[in-house]
């Protein structure tokens, strides 16, 4: 099944329907469809500004109008005689879906438009109303918030969004106090539509119907009542005068869309806000945004393919791990029947050309602890710390922030950067060593908090590579189509897991967070992953003892062989020794591994991306240890002209978090290589690494 569908108000720009008009035949329809409106269609839709546009009476006519354009264009391939095929539209859109299903005429379609533009126009003219989005949060919290602001939920668009309507006071009492974990997001209308705001525009409508002739549809038509087929013209005409006051109940049209196995989703222009919610709620189904005359092209290639009458639910976006182009299928026969059964031809999913770093967030804690403060623990100085490691100051959670806490600060940052909402994220990937439970994830709790719920969300644990490994899986997720954005966090509380008095480590680290948002592009972002493992030297960064080791202890002191907590004369369990176990390392094996294998890597991350070092603008290195950082800078023999991130400095190591921390810094003090090139490469406990080179965002 394909499903076309239709966008309601406030999906029209300034000039979207421009390059149309180079199309044979577009400007005499839509000169047609104006001279029915009453309204100069050609002129709103190529120059008119966006404050004219907005206007309710013009707004309407003018995306029916759209709409109706595209079908023309589109011809019998959506016409009468197929059955694969189901129509609906978002309010006005509900218009134009009524039109090309064939229980409209396009003449009463614009008839029907204006008189309900004008009226809404004036029954929103007589009381300051208007409409907000309500983005993520709990559903229950939502609609409590929406209702107790005095508002209705005009519009339930399903994937964490509903949109509130009512008088301007009721939606800036909303926006002051929203609902937990969402976002109030002010809409282009002028009006609430869809509720007890809209009764003044019922009467010119119902006065209208008795002139029209409704038909039966000759393809299934979605009621944005209920979700459900309508019953007929004459009951669809009906819905339609209801529809003003009526809440939008997009939520259950596209679940009916999902039980009738919809395949693909084709939103005609001015497109773009139902495709957005399809990948929320049709997770898996390929959807096209046609905007443009390369747009309707696909648009037409698709319907051309006339897929069998044979439906095949798709797997939900992110479950799948096998992707490829729409035109590439794989064919299976049903097991247990003949040779002689009809195969079943399985679709797979759409998939993006390249992808890149959209966005960039970041915490870093407002505790700064200095080498003096750390020699309070240990016997050093503040000269010895800056000679062997660079490290001036590092900075440490307080006890009441979490890593959940310091995650959300800086995916909400990115979130913002990359212009992108919560619900618009097909996964969430967290990666950390510090985070303290074993399961659930710190991802799905993530998720969670931001509103991204159903998005897939999964922690990884690669200590210091954590992050190149989840740009690597990111970048896979959105060129493979499973994901259209994917969030990564490096976060680390590691103050909850050193024991400061100790030398090998402690002292190096710090607490903090970086964060993405990864999505398709037009041109590569980001280059081939080089990533792997070398578990020879798994224990040359580790924690002293595993957890069991704790409940041994409290079973029984003999029962634990952990060095670290015996005393080596009489083998038992020491009485000072500390249960929680805390980061080690072997200096000198981690040193030499880093200055010189792993630079091996960052050499061929950049050999298969195609790239010399002097085509680099910056090196953002994980950051261990200022002396790693001059090493592997020299061994790749990077010019002078590239920058090199030196976080360390003043952020210490902050494992997971280190690259993204160090790129922020390296953008805001060198803001001229957003855009540029960067080899980043992220090594540590495992031991591990990863390595790519991308696009600074």
């Amino acid at each position: 099944m394909i499903a076309i569908v239709c966008p309601g108000q406030g999906s029209q720009k300034p000039g979207f329907l421009t390059e149309w008009l180079a199309l044979d035949g577009v400007r005499a329809h839509l000169e047609e469809l104006g001279e029915a409106a009453g309204l100069d269609l050609v002129h709103y839709g190529t120059e008119a500004d966006e404050d004219t546009i907005k206007d309710t009476a013009v707004a309407q006519p003018l995306i029916v109008a759209a709409g109706l354009v595209a079908g023309r264009l589109l011809g019998d391939r959506i016409g009468p005689g197929r059955d694969d095929l189901v129509f609906a539209g978002h309010s006005v859109g509900e218009i134009t879906a009524s039109a090309l299903a064939g229980a409209l005429t396009e003449a009463d379609a614009m008839a029907f438009v204006r008189t309900r533009a004008n009226a809404m126009a004036e029954a929103a003219a007589a009381v300051p109303t208007g409409m907000s989005a309500v983005l993520g949060g709990k559903e229950d919290e939502v609609l409590a918030a929406i209702e107790a602001a005095g508002l209705t939920p005009a519009n339930a668009n399903g994937g964490g969004q509903t949109v509130a309507a009512g008088t301007l006071e009721q939606l800036a009492a909303l926006a002051e106090h929203p609902p937990a974990r969402a976002r109030v997001i002010p809409l282009k209308v002028a009006g609430a539509f869809h509720t007890e705001h809209m009764a003044p525009a019922l009467e010119p409508l119902r006065e209208l119907v008795p002139r029209l002739s409704p038909a039966d549809p000759v393809h299934p038509l979605l009621s944005n009542a209920d979700g459900e087929p309508v019953t007929g013209g004459a009951a669809n005409l009906e819905s339609l005068v209801a529809q003003v006051c009526r809440p939008v109940r997009w939520d259950l049209c596209t679940r009916t869309l999902l039980e009738r196995g919809v395949g693909q989703l084709v939103e005609l222009p001015p497109a773009g806000t139902l495709v957005g919610l399809a990948k929320r709620g049709l997770k898996g189904v390929p959807a096209l945004a046609v905007n443009t005359a390369a747009e309707l092209e696909q648009a037409r290639s698709i319907l051309d393919l006339r897929p069998r009458a044979h439906r095949v639910r798709r797997p939900p976006r992110g479950r799948s791990s096998r992707s490829a182009p729409p035109s590439r299928t794989v064919r299976l026969a049903r097991p247990h029947e003949g040779a002689t059964t009809p195969v079943v031809t399985l679709k797979q999913q759409q998939t993006n050309a390249h992808s890149r770093i959209l966005g960039l967030g970041v915490y870093r804690p407002d505790v700064v602890v200095t080498n003096d403060d750390v020699c309070q623990w240990i016997e050093s100085s503040d000269e010895w710390i800056q000679q062997r490691t660079g490290i001036r100051t590092r900075h440490r959670a307080a006890e009441d922030v979490s890593v959940l806490d310091m995650s959300e600060h800086a995916a909400r940052e990115a979130l913002a950067a990359a212009g992108l909402e919560a619900t618009q994220l097909g996964a969430v990937i967290v990666s950390t060593i510090s985070f303290p439970y074993l399961t659930p994830s710190a991802a799905a709790a993530l998720a969670d908090r931001l509103g991204a719920t159903p998005a897939p969300a999964f922690d990884i644990s690669a200590a210091c590579a954590g992050y190149c490994y989840g740009i690597a899986q990111a970048d896979a997720l959105v060129r493979s189509g499973a994901a259209d954005h994917v969030l990564v966090v490096g976060v680390e509380k590691l103050s909850d897991v050193i024991d400061n008095s100790e030398r090998s480590i402690s002292f190096l680290l710090g607490d903090g967070a970086g964060a993405v948002v990864v999505g398709p592009s037009e041109t590569p972002g980001i280059g081939p992953s080089v990533w792997g493992s070398d578990g020879s030297k798994w224990d040359a960064i580790r924690m002293t003892h595993p957890l069991t080791d704790i409940r041994a202890v409290e079973q029984g002191r003999e029962r634990t062989q952990s060095p670290d907590l015996l005393d080596p004369e009489t083998g038992e369990v020491r009485e000072d020794a500390t249960l929680w176990p805390t980061l080690r390392q072997d200096g000198q094996t981690v040193f030499r591994w880093a200055s010189w294998e792993v630079a091996k890597r960052a050499q061929e991350a950049m050999d298969v991306a195609g790239v010399q070092p002097e085509d680099l603008s910056a090196f953002i290195p994980h950051q261990a240890n200022m002396r790693i950082i001059d090493q592997m800078a020299k061994t790749l023999k990077l010019p002078e002209s590239v920058v090199i991130a030196r976080d360390i400095a003043d952020s210490g190591n902050t494992s997971a978090a280190s690259v993204p921390l160090a790129t922020h810094r390296l953008l805001t003090e060198h803001p001229e290589l957003s855009g540029k090139l960067a080899l980043q490469i992220g090594f540590g406990a495992g031991l591990v690494y990863g390595a790519q080179v991308v696009v600074l965002p």
